[in-house]
C-alpha cells in the first residue's frame, strides 16, 4: 500500500478524522487508501502552533510526549486534490482531500521507510538526498549542506537535492557525500543546542504541567546538552531523556544536575543525526546508486617556472641556474 509521511501532531489530527486536508507544494493524481506515516521529527514550535490552531477549532490534541512518531499510525483515503478549499485546514498550495480516516496500531519504521512502502509523491522520496560533510562532525552529530550556504547539524535547515544535483556536487567535491533523505530522517534524534537556551529565559518560562528535563552540568555532545536517561546513563537524544514532575526537582538539583522546563526545551529542540549511524554504502545501495571514484585532475604547475631566453622552453629553478637542457643557454639572474 502507498503511504503519506506527515509530521505530528498533524498525523494524529488526520488519523482521528479531524483534519480533512493535507497541504503540499505539489499535486497528485492518486486516489485511494494510503497509510499515514508519522515522521520522526517534531519541534516544540511545530507542536505549539498545531496545538493552538486545533484549540481554535475546538480540538485538544495529546501532549507532546504522547504522540507516536517514526512509524505508521493510521490509514486514510485520498478522494481528490484541490488548489482551492473552504476547509479550515487548507493552506495551499495544493490540498489532498481526505476521508475514511482511522487510527491503526503503531508500527515503527525507523529505517528507510520509503524502501518498504511506496510514497504517493510524484517524485519518490528516495530521489532526494542530503549532502553530508564527511570531513568533520560537531560532537557526534553529522553536518549537512544548509539551505542558503554553509553547513548545519539541524535537519530542518539542511538542503535536499535531487539525485542529479547531489551527484553533480559530489563530483565537484567528493567530501560532500550524498545520503538518501528518507534514510537520514529515519535515523534522526532530537537534540538541544546549548547556545540557544539560557537560565534567565527558562526561569521566566510558564511551565504549565511542571515537568522538567534533567541535564548534566557542563557536559555537551558538541553543542548539545546531555540528559539523564534513567536507564543507560547520559544521552544527548531528548527522546530518551527522563522528564519527572516538579516534586522531584529539589532532589536532582541537590545531586548537581540542571533542571529545564519541558516546554521550554521542546520549543528549542531540533532533529539531528549521529554520524556513526550513517552507513553510506548500504543506504546508496538501497536506492540503486553507486558513487564513482573521483580521479584527481592532473595540473601542470608553472607558477615557479620561467622561460629560457634562448629557446623559450619552460625551466624549473634548478635548470635556470644549471643551464637549459634543450639549448644549453644560461638563464641565471
Amino acid at each position: 500500500m502507498k503511504a503519506l509521511s506527515v509530521r505530528q501532531p498533524w498525523a494524529w489530527l488526520i488519523t482521528n478524522g479531524y483534519k480533512d486536508i493535507e497541504n503540499r507544494s505539489w499535486p497528485t493524481r492518486f486516489r485511494g487508501p494510503v497509510l499515514i506515516h508519522a515522521a520522526k521529527g517534531m519541534t516544540g514550535a511545530e507542536y505549539n502552533d498545531a496545538y493552538h490552531f486545533a484549540l481554535d477549532v475546538g480540538i485538544k490534541i495529546p501532549l507532546y510526549n504522547e504522540l507516536e512518531r517514526g512509524g505508521i499510525v493510521g490509514q486514510v483515503t485520498v478522494t481528490g486534490c484541490t488548489d482551492n478549499s473552504l476547509s479550515p485546514w487548507f493552506f495551499g498550495k495544493f490540498g489532498f482531500e481526505l476521508a475514511e480516516a482511522k487510527p491503526l496500531p503503531f508500527l515503527p519504521l525507523k529505517a528507510n521507510w520509503a524502501s518498504s512502502i511506496s510514497s504517493i509523491r510524484s517524485r519518490p522520496m528516495i530521489d532526494f538526498f542530503y549532502l553530508q560533510d564527511s570531513r568533520s562532525n560537531v560532537g557526534s552529530r553529522a553536518m549537512f549542506w544548509r539551505n542558503g550556504g554553509g553547513y548545519t547539524s539541524n535537519l530542518s535547515e539542511a538542503e535536499q537535492f535531487t539525485r542529479e544535483k547531489a551527484l553533480k556536487q559530489y563530483e565537484c567535491r567528493e567530501t560532500d557525500l550524498p545520503c538518501p533523505a528518507a534514510y537520514v530522517q529515519g535515523l534522526a534524534e532530537i537534540g538541544v543546542d546549548s547556545q540557544y537556551v539560557t537560565y534567565s529565559e527558562a526561569d521566566a518560562y510558564h511551565n504549565e504541567d511542571g515537568r522538567v528535563y534533567v541535564a548534566y552540568k557542563r557536559s555537551w555532545d558538541g553543542n548539545d546538552l546531555i540528559w539523564l536517561n534513567g536507564k543507560d546513563g547520559p544521552t544527548s537524544n531528548l527522546e530518551d531523556a527522563i522528564h519527572p514532575g516538579a516534586s522531584a526537582t529539589a532532589d536532582y538539583l541537590k545531586n548537581g544536575f540542571e533542571i529545564w522546563p519541558c516546554g521550554y526545551i521542546v520549543e528549542r529542540s531540533r532533529r539531528v543525526v549521529r554520524a556513526s549511524l550513517l552507513n553510506h554504502k548500504q543506504a546508496l545501495r538501497a536506492v540503486g546508486l553507486k558513487l564513482q571514484k573521483i580521479k584527481p585532475q592532473r595540473h601542470s604547475s608553472y607558477y615557479y617556472r620561467t622561460n629560457c631566453q634562448g629557446c623559450g622552453r619552460f625551466l624549473n629553478d634548478t635548470q635556470r641556474y644549471l643551464g637549459c637542457p634543450n639549448c644549453g643557454g644560461s638563464n641565471a639572474p
